[in-house]
């Protein structure tokens, strides 16, 4: 199966959605994964913290040698959120 979704949608200014190209078959339950990007620490802990309730974190917002920050966790859906804090 192989897929590709590319829309952009704002949700502050500062963070968006982006969908990425699937190069396997997906596992029934880790189908899909939404990308957060954006470069505010606290609106971006904030949904991090609202997506975690009742999900598992597999990873806390952490800081990157890049001069960001990136965390990964399954929502109560078990949908796969990775998101990426840029450097200001």
């Amino acid at each position: 199966m192989r897929g590709r979704a590319n829309e952009t949608l704002g949700l502050t200014g500062a963070v968006f959605v982006r969908g990425v190209e699937l190069e396997v078959a997906p596992t029934t339950g880790d189908n899909i994964a939404v990308v957060l990007v954006g470069s505010d620490r606290a609106a971006m802990q904030a949904v991090f913290e609202k997506l975690a309730e009742g999900g598992q974190v597999k990873m806390p917002l952490t800081d990157g040698a890049w001069g960001g920050a990136a965390a990964w966790l399954s929502d109560r859906f078990g949908i796969n959120w990775n998101l990426d804090l840029q450097p200001e």
